[in-house]
């Protein structure tokens, strides 16, 4: 009787809560931690609660290419050369000029990255007393760096990968970065780092290479260049889980043995983690979407209303939107 509750909730954890429409084009999506969702059409911004409810809107005044909300429900707009962070109700706290950005824009830990010519730099609010009489601010962390190929954020870790091939892990928070190693001297595409420090690369060529603490491996064929692989955990154990160019969805264990694949109908299109166990994807011009679940080695497939074109996921939130303007938002701590 267990299994089967478990094994309903894991096909139907799509299809849970009422969903709702949002009456305009979407351009760009924002999902915060306490579940508010953001979007914005044009150089409009709107803001909804959980359950739907539209709480703002408000003209940014410039087109958005970048959208986010933090920790404190702080609305941070990238247009073009300026970095704004808005508070829920429109009302603008701060504004930093910007280079134009040559990679990204990236999100990590409800912070804003940007990336130019000159280097890497992690954006954040500074909230200050309520006595001090000192309006909020945004403060940066920047590492100056030249020539970068690629940047990766996973966890607290921002992997840089620059032209000459070299590799350097930072750790912004913490204002510190190290030399990183891999097994070949190729650019890397991805990087992807799991709770007990193993960490998967993807090169330019494709080639995905794996470091554990017990074991270094790597594969010669082609991965999906798109999609970064996953790190999934379960009783100690863990599998990464990736997509290759033949359309295969591939587990691998921590020692490179394959434990299971499957064959997909379209093109990968999303590829990320709804908890420690399990993983998401999503895929072109198609309403299915494919679940794996470590916990219990098997694939659960469902059939969405209409081809999903966005879905993003922080804390314990995970927001669809699919190409009709439908929005579901789940709280994957909720289980029967």
């Amino acid at each position: 009787m267990a299994l089967l509750i478990y094994l309903i909730w894991t096909l139907e954890i799509i299809q849970p809560g009422t969903p709702w429409q949002v009456p305009f084009e979407v351009h760009k999506t924002g999902l915060g931690p306490s579940g508010k969702s953001v979007f914005a059409s044009e150089k409009t911004i709107y803001l909804y609660s959980s359950s739907g409810q539209l709480l703002n809107e408000f003209d940014s005044g410039e087109s958005v290419e970048g959208l986010w909300i933090d920790n404190h429900d702080s609305i941070w707009v990238l247009s073009s050369g300026q970095l704004r962070v808005f508070t829920s109700r429109g009302r603008l706290i701060d504004a930093v000029e910007v280079l134009p950005q040559t990679l990204g824009p990236f999100f990590m830990q409800n912070s804003p990255i940007l990336v130019n010519e000159m280097g890497i730099t992690l954006f954040q609010l500074n909230h200050r007393e309520p006595l001090s009489g000192k309006a909020p601010s945004i403060f940066q962390i920047t590492l100056n760096l030249e020539d970068l190929y690629s940047v990766n954020t996973s966890g607290r870790e921002v992997l840089i990968c620059k032209q000459n091939n070299h590799h350097l892990l930072w750790y912004p928070i913490e204002g510190a970065s190290y030399p990183f190693q891999t097994l070949r001297q190729q650019k890397t595409r991805f990087f992807s780092s799991s709770l007990k420090h193993s960490k998967a690369l993807v090169y330019e060529d494709g080639v995905l290479e794996v470091q554990t603490p017990k074991h270094r491996w790597k594969r010669s064929f082609t991965l999906d260049t798109l999609l970064a692989p996953v790190w999934l955990q379960h009783d100690k154990k863990e599998v990464l889980a990736f997509v290759a160019e033949d359309r295969v969805f591939r587990v691998f264990g921590a020692n490179g043995v394959e434990r299971e694949r499957k064959l997909l109908n379209h093109r990968p299109l999303h590829l990320l983690n709804l908890d420690a166990h399990r993983v998401i994807l999503t895929m072109y011009q198609s309403r299915d979407i494919l679940i794996y679940d470590f916990s219990a080695d098997a694939f659960f497939e469902e059939t969405l209303e209409a081809t999903v074109i966005d879905i993003v996921r922080n804390g314990h939130y995970l927001l669809l939107l699919n190409k009709e303007g439908h929005i579901r938002l789940l709280n994957l701590k909720t289980k029967p």
